[in-house]
């Protein structure tokens, strides 16, 4: 009786280990395909910025916006798209200053807005098992360089 009782627990404790293990693996492998998902959207945004940089300037800052299917050229809505029943994606572009000796990037008072410029940020997100809502983001500076 003793060791049909341990052979139990024994059991049960594998299973929880196994579960654990799958669900660890399943959420790396998520946070793999987000990553790809952003450098996908940041290729796509900067292939819209050597089309016609009014592609982008035009655009609101901290707007989310997701590209329209069938590009190119995409048409930049409003909003985020879901990707594989699972993703939500979407980029924002900020507005950049530059400090009027340097020409560095700053956020300080007294830099000077340059229109040439674009912060872009792609943010991916899910529900990860287990783990509740993750988020993944890369970041780009985008220049008019044309």
């Amino acid at each position: 009786m003793a060791a049909i009782a341990l052979g139990s627990v024994l059991v049960l404790n594998i299973t929880q280990i196994i579960l654990t293990s799958l669900r660890i693996t399943n959420n790396q492998a998520r946070a793999v395909q987000a990553e790809y998902l952003a450098i996908e959207l940041m290729e796509q945004v900067r292939f819209m910025r050597d089309g016609d940089w009014t592609n982008l300037s035009s655009l609101s800052s901290n707007t989310p916006y997701y590209l329209g299917s069938g590009g190119p050229p995409w048409n930049p809505q409003m909003g985020s798209e879901t990707m594989l029943s699972i993703f939500s994606r979407s980029f924002t572009l900020s507005d950049i200053c530059r400090d009027p000796i340097t020409r560095d990037i700053s956020t300080l008072a007294g830099c000077i807005a340059d229109p040439d410029t674009k912060k872009v940020t792609a943010t991916i997100q899910w529900e990860a098992v287990g783990e509740g809502t993750k988020i993944h983001s890369l970041e780009l500076y985008l220049t008019h360089w044309q």
